[in-house]
């Protein structure tokens, strides 16, 4: 069953909520663990997926290179990290044997269900807030990667996803972040 899709076409997009404007969460663990994490200053109920540039893949929401609540920084000073979040219900987890995720980013993901972290691709361990992706993604987020995650970390009822997309350079051009998760 898929629980949430990549938003391809855009028509299927899915809502997440998202920060950025140089906010750096690194002492607020709970925006990442806690249901009850107030959403204050974030932009909430945003389709995706979301993109910060010019170049393809297409976008639900663009980011804007300022330094607004949503915003990825203006040029040459991008922020190196922006925040999103979701709630997915999940009625009973154990019905399947394992989720998988799909992600598309540019340039760098992190991946938390319910406070542990479960997916990195392109940053190394622990990334703090001025943690810089490894490289600069080719593609601009076209290509999908996918991992495998326990059923033991979702619980009956609602659950947390908690997203970093990290920047590679503060210079960079753009941002994409897209998401699809799988009970398999």
């Amino acid at each position: 069953d898929t629980l949430f899709k990549l938003a391809q076409p855009l028509a299927t997009a899915h809502n997440w909520s998202y920060k950025g404007g140089g906010t750096n969460l690194n002492a607020v663990p709970s925006w990442k663990t806690s249901l009850a994490y107030a959403e204050t200053n974030w932009l909430t109920n945003r389709p995706a997926p979301f993109r910060l540039g010019t170049t393809p893949p297409a976008t639900n929401t663009t980011i804007p290179g300022n330094n607004s609540t949503g915003g990825a920084g203006p040029t040459n000073g991008r922020y190196p990290t922006l925040y999103f979040r979701k709630v997915v219900n999940i009625p009973n987890p154990s019905a399947y044997t394992n989720f998988k995720i799909l992600a598309k980013f540019d340039d760098a993901i992190a991946v938390w269900v319910n406070g542990q972290e479960v997916f990195r691709n392109n940053i190394s361990a622990n990334p703090s807030y001025s943690t810089l992706a490894t490289t600069a993604m080719a593609g601009n987020g076209a290509t999908i990667f996918s991992g495998n995650i326990s059923t033991a970390l979702f619980n009956s009822g609602n659950n947390l996803i908690a997203v970093e997309i990290h920047q590679s350079s503060s210079n960079s051009s753009d941002l994409f972040f897209d998401m699809e998760l799988m009970g398999v």
